[in-house]
């Protein structure tokens, strides 16, 4: 488990040095990685920013720092910065959050997560920091948290076309409660909690998080999920095979489930039928079933059933009554899959993980106060000022009020900390409502956010008081640069302490450097997999040749015209007219895999259904009418549909 530390508090030193004039380039390079219970990935995605150190370096990096440069890993977690401002000591921040605003914060914190590297100057061509690993031993750690919902939120994307309904996705770790929860659209998740069932590398667990994302999110806003939440009492723990008595409940989890390729088709769960749906085990395979036989393998149907009808499905009965395909379901029976074993941590393991970092806060906050009260009597005995720019008499005249700054900053995440360091903390969180919780975690942000910025501008105002009388003397380019410098940063800081957002690179929960090991760079041959597969479900093989002695029969199909993307109904008759006859559509997208819906004329032979069609480019579809005992097979003409 990290421990915190004040973003400031790396840089911190007791020598001044003036950066030379001239200009050097630099290209910092490595690789970030995650360990996942013994799985080394690469941390594709994140952004990092290259960060000059500033002059004086005493100061803190938000005073009188800056970045240089912003990108965001490559899939294989490698990276290279540009450094081209004068000299400096630079360092690179790496923060759980990517382009598409998948993000990771800690539950009492106010920023995303992040870690500085140690300073590396820009002197040389290039800086090769190797390979650079974030390790919990035996745990899952936050970046394979986060690492999870990134590729499921990219998956996503990837398939739709278009942002998830939470657009980008916030997850809080350290988070009250036993295990993950998806609060509306926003992920709530504990320490110590892993990312999968099965060892270290596995994210089913992220991915059935990110299915409630999909679900609630399309259910309707977050005033419909709390209400859903009371009705249908979704704050329990379920499994596969729990009976939970609740249409509504476990079709809230069987979504979840089968988002996230958990399930297992029945007879999955001994005790209860395959059509009892109040069993999640049952409605995940039944979904599966669904979208196999009647949308050929494409989820994104499956997608646009939930945000079509929002507010209207509560039970897998709703959903399946919206779904084009009036064939009746077709579970084929598999071997029964063991429910995986329950995960979750006590209130007294998450009290010791909490614990663990107050100790981490006290031991810098004993650092610190052991500096200051060596600055404070060094201040007691203020330096002349020989020649300018006074650099060690203003160092001598800031250094307890910065230090002072520091302190109240770490005292601040050590409150907040403390605040579940007990089991009785723990358990008490974990029973307060959905409602009450959030309303918690909301207000703790905003206040913890508001005295940061007023510590920060209150510490800049002191050390300005504090060196009056240095500025007075000093009247150099560098000394009034500075001086106009933190002026500035104080304004900033002011104008965050009055709720404003964008404090200058203010960072609280900042992880401690015993966290990020040096390790050689490794090759990852498929950085980002795809997503997982699933158990396919037998579709019906396409008719033999014509039999002799047969009624002919003709097939039509008249392709929906050109346009937007959107739903488009489609259709056609068969000759002679057979009313019930099976009708396979197969329809090809752009660049995808064939997927067929399963249809039945009516008396007239004619049959009818809705296409769901977001992809730009150039549809491909045919109808197929295997034959019956009297009658040959068919296949109508191809056509295609243009989207734009």
């Amino acid at each position: 488990m990290k421990r915190f530390l004040v973003a400031a508090i790396a840089a911190l030193s007791l020598v001044l040095t003036a950066a030379p004039a001239q200009a050097a380039e630099t290209v910092y390079t490595g690789q970030w990685l995650c360990d996942d219970r013994g799985t080394i990935m690469p941390l594709g995605g994140i952004e990092l920013q290259l960060w000059r150190r500033g002059s004086p370096d005493f100061l803190p990096v938000e005073w009188v720092g800056g970045k240089d440069d912003v990108q965001f890993a490559n899939p294989d977690g490698t990276f290279s910065l540009r450094a081209t401002n004068s000299e400096d000591n630079h360092f690179i921040r790496m923060a759980l959050r990517d382009a598409a605003g998948v993000r990771l914060k800690d539950w009492i914190g106010t920023d995303d997560w992040s870690v500085d590297t140690g300073g590396y100057r820009n002197n040389v061509a290039e800086q090769n920091l190797g390979g650079l690993l974030f390790s919990t031993p035996g745990q899952s750690h936050k970046c394979a948290i986060w690492r999870g919902l990134h590729l499921a939120h990219r998956d996503f994307r990837d398939l739709m076309g278009f942002n998830p309904p939470s657009g980008g996705l916030l997850i809080q770790a350290d988070a009250p409660g036993e295990t993950p929860l998806t609060m509306y659209t926003e992920i709530w998740w504990p320490s110590g909690y892993v990312t999968g069932y099965n060892g270290g590398g596995d994210d089913t667990i992220t991915r059935h998080e990110f299915g409630h994302v999909i679900r609630h999110g399309y259910d309707g806003d977050s005033g419909h999920f709390l209400g859903d939440v009371v009705a249908h009492t979704y704050a329990r723990s379920h499994s596969p095979c729990l009976r939970s008595g609740s249409l509504a409940y476990a079709f809230n989890e069987g979504w979840s489930e089968y988002w996230a390729h958990e399930y297992g088709a029945p007879p999955m769960c001994a005790d209860s039928p395959a059509d009892d749906y109040t069993v999640e085990g049952n409605v995940a395979a039944a979904l599966a079933d669904i979208e196999a036989r009647c949308y050929g393998g494409n989820r994104a149907a499956m997608v646009n059933v939930l945000r079509s009808n929002p507010g209207v499905i509560h039970s897998f009965q709703q959903f399946r009554e919206l779904v084009f395909c009036p064939l009746p379901l077709l579970l084929v029976p598999l071997p029964p899959m063991p429910a995986p074993a329950p995960v979750a941590l006590t209130p007294a393991q998450r009290a010791d993980l909490a614990r663990a970092q107050v100790r981490g806060v006290n031991g810098q906050l004993g650092e610190l106060r052991a500096d200051l009260r060596a600055a404070v009597r060094a201040a007691a005995t203020p330096l002349r000022c020989p020649r300018t720019p006074c650099n060690a008499a203003l160092q001598r005249a800031l250094l307890p009020a910065v230090l002072r700054s520091e302190i109240a900053l770490a005292e601040l995440v050590r409150n907040s900390v403390d605040d579940g360091d007990t089991a009785k903390e723990q358990a008490g969180m974990a029973k307060l409502p959905y409602q009450q919780l959030l309303a918690l975690q909301r207000a703790k942000e905003r206040a913890t956010r508001i005295q940061a910025a007023r510590i920060s501008a209150d510490g800049i105002r002191d050390a300005l008081k504090a060196g009056r009388s240095v500025f007075a003397k000093d009247k150099s380019a560098m000394t009034k640069r500075l001086r106009t410098q933190l002026a500035s940063r104080m304004a900033a800081f002011r104008k965050a302490q009055r709720g404003a957002k964008g404090a200058p690179g203010l960072i609280l929960d900042q992880a401690i450097a015993d966290r990020l090991r040096k390790v050689p760079t490794r090759p990852f041959p498929n950085p980002e997999p795809p997503p997982p597969p699933w158990t396919p479900i037998p579709i019906l093989p396409p008719p033999g040749p014509p039999q002799p002695g047969l009624q002919v029969s003709t097939l039509t199909l008249a392709c929906p015209a050109n346009g937007k993307a959107g739903v488009y109904a489609t259709g056609g008759t068969l000759t002679p007219p057979l009313a019930g006859a099976a009708i396979e559509l197969h329809v090809t997208p752009p660049n995808g895999a064939e997927a067929v819906q399963k249809l039945t004329t009516n008396g007239s032979g004619a049959y009818a259904t809705s296409l769901v069609m977001q992809t730009a480019g150039t549809w491909t579809m045919f109808a197929r009418f295997a034959g019956d005992a009297k009658t040959q097979p068919d296949d109508s003409p191809s056509c295609q549909t243009t989207i734009t």
